[in-house]
């Protein structure tokens, strides 16, 4: 996927926002808000490893925009696989590493988080996701689920 440049534009107008004073750059730490600003959502481990390839110090450097340009088009490259990006987000929430997520938890975040879930859409993913009878539910289950829902 290759930005347009309207897109890099959009880039431009939010890391104007966070230039240095008598620079045209930004501080590294303002990177993520930049890339986030296009609506990508990588993890910490890919914007890091994008930001090194640009040759900048994650914790004191300082980046232009054609480096910051060539984080987001990157990015964005990488940014098309839904199912490992919901595997990633889901992993957040396996604090023992069995691929399992507290079923409460799965709830509490459906409620609270992004686009709010009601009660009547809470209990339809539950009904199409297995709860086992610790009260957990196989992250694989979600995927499949949110996978079919997205190919309908």
């Amino acid at each position: 996927q290759i930005l347009l440049k309207i897109e890099m534009s959009d880039v431009k107008s939010v890391f104007d926002l966070f230039l240095l004073p008598s620079k045209q750059k930004i501080a590294a730490a303002s990177i993520p808000f930049v890339v986030r600003a296009q609506r990508l959502c990588p993890s910490e481990k890919q914007l890091q490893a994008e930001i090194s390839k640009q040759g900048i110090d994650p914790a004191s450097g300082e980046a232009d925009l054609g480096q910051v340009q060539k984080i987001v088009a990157a990015l964005a490259s990488t940014g098309g696989n839904l199912e490992e990006s919901l595997r990633s987000a889901l992993q957040a929430f396996d604090q023992d590493g069995t691929d399992f997520i507290v079923a409460s938890e799965l709830e509490r975040v459906l409620t609270s988080s992004g686009e709010k879930l009601g009660r009547k859409e809470i209990d339809e993913v539950f009904r199409q996701v297995e709860v086992d009878g610790f009260g957990q539910v196989e992250v694989e289950s979600i995927v499949r689920l949110v996978l079919s829902v997205v190919a309908k």
